[in-house]
């Protein structure tokens, strides 16, 4: 029963973090180098599945 109850608390822990990832303004998602199309595939995507890379930006 703990594995199921683990799963729950994951699967809620996603829906949150989606949530506020998408409150975010674009700014904000950009500096995390995320873009809005990418929330979901950020969130319950595995990382080895984004092909987008991101250099440090130029000062």
């Amino acid at each position: 029963m703990t594995g199921f109850f683990q799963r729950m608390r994951d699967a809620r822990n996603r829906r949150q973090t989606a949530h506020e990832l998408q409150s975010l303004d674009h700014s904000a998602l950009k500096d995390m180098g995320i873009g809005r199309s990418e929330i979901f595939s950020v969130v319950y995507g595995s990382p080895s599945d984004r092909k987008r890379s991101y250099s440090a930006p130029r000062s």
